[in-house]
């Protein structure tokens, strides 16, 4: 029998390669996916999952998808929180509206997702957030200070939740690619 049999995945960040690559990984152990994306996307379909129409960036939307994902596929035992946006330039050349943009979906984001998983996961004692970051998330990178900035804000926060649901048998890790 596959690892993630009758498992539920739902992977925030639409049609990015890493999205698929760990969409089909699940699919191939036997894990129902759901991925969230803004737009409905063929190579989601293709690795196997569920495109769920959603901007994680709001509360109304993920709480939504979260419960058509239930629904349909039962309630969540995994959470890749994959989703990210970036802003390549000058800060002093940024608007606000693009600063907040990022925030809203990289940081925010994994707010509303984990909010939307969180009582199923309390409730079993068990569940699994992962978290993904960035190598400029602990370095910075120069032309990339919003995003570094909410890279290292998914950083302190995972490690944050990790104390925080751990005693409650919710695993929460942080990974930084890069």
């Amino acid at each position: 029998m596959a690892k993630f049999t009758d498992k539920v995945v739902v992977i925030s960040g639409g049609n990015q390669p890493n999205s698929l690559a760990m969409a089909k990984k699940f699919v191939s152990e036997g894990a129902k996916v759901a991925i969230l994306t803004k737009t409905e996307e063929a190579e989601i379909t293709a690795a196997g999952a569920v495109a769920v129409l959603c901007d994680i960036a709001k509360f109304d939307c993920v709480t939504a998808a979260f419960d058509k994902i239930k629904a349909e596929m039962g309630p969540v035992d995994v959470l890749i929180c994959n989703a990210g946006i970036v802003y390549t330039g000058l800060m002093s050349q940024m608007v606000e509206s693009q600063w907040d943009r990022i925030f809203d979906v990289n940081v925010k984001g994994i707010y509303h997702c984990v909010n939307a998983a969180m009582p199923h996961f309390l409730r079993t004692h068990s569940g699994c957030i992962i978290t993904v970051s960035s190598m400029w998330g602990q370095s910075g990178a120069s032309f990339e200070a919003a995003y570094s900035a909410t890279k290292g804000a998914v950083i302190a926060m995972s490690k944050a939740l990790a104390q925080e649901l751990g005693p409650s048998g919710v695993r929460v890790n942080c990974i930084a690619p890069g």
